[in-house]
């Protein structure tokens, strides 16, 4: 495995450094601590910081060793996204609230009543957590229409799947920002929406 090789790597470069280190030790012990913070101890922070170098690329990808409980792979980014593209554990509907907050923090969101029943999303969470101003039910279409549902998937946005089978689209173009934040769906596919991009100019509040 690659992680035992740099281990065995990192044990010669530790022992031969050591080994002078415990010879100067032994033969210089009035003067070794003057040695030792003059010489040997950036001489051991430079092999530590070479070797952290040279295997930096080796760590992108290896398994967890002993245990082996799987792959460990660097994030392609900072973003709460990419940690939830690229975990293990299944998507729930509390990681909605997260990306609300990320995404639109600060907006009043209008769902039409019919969604908001069959969804496992709490409203009060959605302002608590979501720091959503408020979420108002609107009298408007429960679905969108196919042309619709494809013109937004057109646009610039972020998509987690949850555990219960929906797909949450994130729009992330420029909105108005007096514009209403709509959730509405297609299928299993649910779209937060500034309402000034809801293609046609259908369904406003």
């Amino acid at each position: 495995m690659l992680i035992i090789q740099n281990l065995k790597v990192f044990l010669l470069c530790y022992t031969l450094v050591l080994i002078p280190v415990l010879i100067l030790a032994f033969k210089n012990r009035e003067k070794f601590w003057k040695l030792f913070g003059s010489v040997l101890f950036p001489l051991i922070l430079g092999t530590l910081l070479i070797y952290n170098i040279v295997s930096y690329p080796s760590l992108n990808w290896f398994a967890i060793f002993p245990s082996r409980q799987g792959p460990f792979q660097r994030l392609p980014s900072n973003g709460l996204i990419s940690l939830f593209d690229n975990g293990s554990a299944q998507a729930r509907a509390g990681w909605v609230y997260s990306l609300i907050e990320i995404y639109y923090q600060g907006k009043t969101l209008g769902v039409p009543d019919e969604i908001m029943k069959s969804l496992n999303l709490s409203q009060e969470l959605l302002k608590t957590q979501g720091r959503l101003v408020d979420v108002v039910p609107l009298e408007m279409e429960n679905e969108l229409t196919e042309g619709q549902a494809e013109l937004i998937l057109g646009m610039d946005s972020v998509s987690i799947k949850l555990d219960d089978g929906n797909i949450y689209h994130f729009v992330l173009e420029e909105m108005d920002p007096n514009s209403y934040l709509l959730l509405l769906k297609y299928g299993n596919q649910l779209f937060f929406l500034p309402e000034d991009l809801l293609p046609l100019g259908e369904g406003s509040v």
